[in-house]
């Protein structure tokens, strides 16, 4: 396996391989960042991966992902109780950016 390090973005790479998920498995990864445990977990268990975060520079990295990978949808918004935009901070850039929350069951 290509990951040499002992932490996928705070989740230990052995909880990942021990999960043993059948290949028609659907995952959430809510708060995807870059994809990484979405990478992880399609090169392992190659389920379909829904990816779902705000950031407009995640988004960016999770489309690439999905680009190379038929099995990743992006959602590039957050889920919330309750529809809106939110001020997000982000400590990485030092930036603050305005993002969407959704209730996926609530149309």
């Amino acid at each position: 396996m290509k990951y040499t390090g002992p932490h996928t973005l705070g989740v230990e790479l052995a909880e990942l391989e021990s999960l043993a998920l059948p290949p028609e498995s659907s995952v959430w990864i809510v708060g995807a960042f870059k994809g990484t445990t979405a990478e992880v977990l399609t090169d392992l268990y190659h389920p379909n991966i829904h990816v779902f975060d705000p950031q407009p520079h995640a988004v960016e990295h999770l489309r690439k992902l999905a680009e190379t990978n038929p099995r990743v949808t992006v959602h590039p918004y957050g889920l919330g109780k309750s529809n809106g935009r939110f001020p997000m901070p982000c400590t990485a850039r030092k930036e603050r950016h305005e993002s969407s929350a959704s209730d996926p069951h609530r149309r």
